[in-house]
């Protein structure tokens, strides 16, 4: 079909080694698709996924999760026209998004609506349909008090409008910068996670607000070890979410507050998603591209950045150099 581009992995562990390269476009199979990209959005995953050895990658192998563009092919069980405009999430075991071109399988297409950008779709599917299926694991009891932890990221983002939308009363970490952005989205406070005290300024909030003193939720993006310690801020049959890893000890003793676990893996899906997991993702999808549309929802900043210079922006997010949502214009 052509020549492409793309930055390639050859075995090394860190983002400086992938190269940018020559490429063939891939011909689709029956129930793909392909997509011309337009946007290519990082995600820390990228970055933490270089050194694995279960991927099954061999030298050549695109990385890159997260992308949006125009289908130029597709096969007739795809069920989808060429010119369409989508966004996706790529399973991180096919070649990936970090290309101008991608092949990928219909059902992970979600379509953009008119008056979102390439860019902001780009934004979406990583880190919005993670931020989904946090908030989609508590059962939904308005008024309730849950934490958001680093509001300012682009799952963080998320989290805050879409815990907002359901209903709770949402409590948000976040540097200082993010404050008046969060602010506005309807947040009832905000704690400065450099503060060594901001958990006991939060309890003493919670206390003076809801008379509990306690969280109804609590939603981790940082790791295990930072989730654990939200546990004790978290009341009786609460729940205690994490998107960074899982929890494979309990937290709390026995017969304690008795709070309820809950892992997210968004790219679990393409192994162990049945049909209706697909359809509820896909419709999820479409209901936050919809809401950016409508400007019911705000996308993260986005920090544009040159296609050319992928694999040092990479290293710069594995760096934690970066002030937004890093996202390439092709």
């Amino acid at each position: 079909m052509g020549e492409a581009r793309g930055w390639v992995w050859s075995g090394g562990r860190e983002p400086e080694q992938l190269q940018l390269s020559p490429l063939q476009i891939p011909e689709p199979a029956p129930e793909e698709v392909i997509v011309e990209n337009r946007a290519v959005a990082l995600n820390p995953v990228d970055w933490k996924v270089l050194p694995s050895t279960t991927l099954g990658w061999q030298p050549g192998h695109v990385p890159g999760v997260d992308g949006a563009g125009v289908v130029i092919a597709a096969r007739e069980k795809a069920g989808i026209a060429v010119g369409t405009r989508v966004a996706y999430h790529q399973n991180l075991e096919r070649e990936g998004s970090f290309a101008t071109h991608t092949k990928i399988v219909a059902k992970a297409l979600h379509v953009v609506p008119e008056g979102v950008s390439f860019a902001q779709a780009a934004t979406v599917p990583c880190p919005g349909l993670t931020a989904w299926q946090a908030i989609d694991k508590l059962p939904v009891e308005a008024g309730r008090d849950v934490l958001v932890i680093g509001g300012g990221a682009a799952t963080g983002n998320f989290l805050t409008q879409l815990a907002v939308d359901s209903g709770y009363r949402v409590w948000v970490t976040a540097s200082e910068r993010h404050h008046p952005r969060l602010r506005a989205m309807g947040v009832a406070g905000l704690c400065d996670y450099h503060d060594a005290k901001w958990r006991m300024g939060l309890l003493d909030a919670l206390q003076r607000t809801s008379g509990s003193g306690n969280l109804y939720a609590a939603i981790d993006t940082v790791g295990e070890d930072h989730a654990r310690t939200l546990a004790p801020l978290i009341g009786y049959n609460g729940h205690l979410v994490s998107l960074q890893g899982r929890l494979n000890t309990p937290p709390m003793p026995g017969f304690t507050t008795v709070i309820s676990l809950h892992e997210v893996a968004l790219g679990a899906i393409y192994r162990y998603g049945s049909e209706l997991d697909w359809q509820k993702l896909r419709a999820a999808g479409q209901g936050l591209l919809g809401a950016i549309a409508e400007g019911q929802m705000q996308t993260p900043e986005i920090e544009p950045f040159d296609f050319e210079d992928l694999g040092n922006t990479l290293a710069r997010l594995k760096a934690g150099r970066q002030r937004g949502k890093l996202v390439a214009e092709l």
